[in-house]
């Protein structure tokens, strides 16, 4: 413990050791509470957590898919020249270069520091298994399977379920295999017009001002004209009516 207090240093040769050793010392530990099941069953180890279910059980039951019907029914059909043409290990270095290294890893542990480490020819190799998923039209199950990790929300009771939010970790390669593909998606959807205008989320060039001031041209061109104005909330439950 001295020689690792001793080699603290603030400077770039210790990688800001001394910075981040304060930084850890000053967050707050929050330790791990115990869960009630069923109103009156504690849980209270990691291996009994798993082993009741307990926040699969409660993450089946919040994300269960709603039935909805819709009448959006998009239709790709590609031609031989419309076909995605295949990445280059050009592109695959270049995403490589723009992980971000301070994620986390998924199932499998390889992390982003460990990709930006191959050599050439492990770049060519990924090349080849990438243009592979292209051609056979399949990834396989491990870079679709989540690491789940449970966040408790501010000021919840941390003895229920509910009080926890998740967050998915995804494979560091189906992340790089997911930023080459957008870069070959995007203009198969701008030329089909797949995506509807009022569709905001995810998209370049959309935030969240945008869409504020779309709505509020909608309702100032119905008050301009005297007619109904409605708006639906749904993360509040809020139904708004206004009329000139």
């Amino acid at each position: 413990m001295e020689d690792y207090l001793v080699n603290l240093s603030p400077s770039r040769d210790s990688d800001y050791s001394l910075w981040k050793t304060t930084k850890h010392l000053k967050q707050p530990t929050i330790p791990a509470s115990p869960l009630k099941v069923e109103g009156r069953i504690w849980v209270k180890s990691d291996h009994d957590k798993t082993d009741v279910r307990v926040f699969a059980n409660h993450l089946k039951d919040q994300f269960t898919c709603h039935k909805i019907a819709s009448d959006v029914t998009p239709d790709i059909s590609l031609s031989v020249e419309d076909q995605i043409p295949y990445f280059t290990t050009r592109e695959v270095a270049t995403a490589l270069d723009r992980l971000n290294p301070k994620k986390a890893p998924g199932v499998d542990k390889i992390t982003a520091p460990m990709l930006k480490e191959l050599p050439k020819k492990g770049i060519v190799m990924a090349t080849y298994v990438f243009n592979t998923i292209l051609r056979l039209h399949h990834i396989t199950e491990c870079w679709k399977t989540a690491k789940i990790i449970m966040i408790a929300k501010d000021g919840k009771p941390l003895e229920e379920p509910s009080s926890y939010r998740p967050i998915s970790l995804l494979p560091a390669g189906s992340k790089l295999f997911e930023r080459l593909f957008l870069a070959r998606l995007n203009p198969v959807i701008e030329t089909s017009n797949l995506i509807p205008n009022f569709q905001f989320g995810f998209r370049s060039k959309h935030s969240t001002i945008e869409q504020v001031h779309r709505v509020a041209s909608v309702i100032d061109e119905a008050l301009e004209h005297e007619k109904f104005c409605s708006a639906i909330f749904p993360d509040t439950g809020l139904f708004l009516k206004r009329q000139s």
